[in-house]
């Protein structure tokens, strides 16, 4: 997990296809909008193969401005 000044956070990891939708609706569920061209397509992945990751959560508001903090995370 990295902190990209005040409005923005990567994280990356590896995940298995199957595992995606379960992460969006998660993602979803906490207010997150995801871009559509970022989006692999699901069924062209092979199902037992993990596929890195990298998901930018960006802030467009003002309020968020020096009031983001990222936990520590090992590894």
């Amino acid at each position: 997990m990295q902190l990209l000044g005040n409005k923005a956070l990567v994280i990356r990891a590896e995940v298995f296809p199957e595992k995606l939708p379960l992460l969006y609706t998660a993602l979803a569920e906490n207010g997150i909008k995801f871009s559509q061209q970022g989006q692999p397509d699901i069924g062209t992945l092979q199902e037992q193969t993990e596929y890195p990751l990298s998901i930018q959560i960006t802030s467009f508001s003002d309020e968020t401005d020096r009031r983001v903090s990222a936990p520590k995370v090992p590894g």
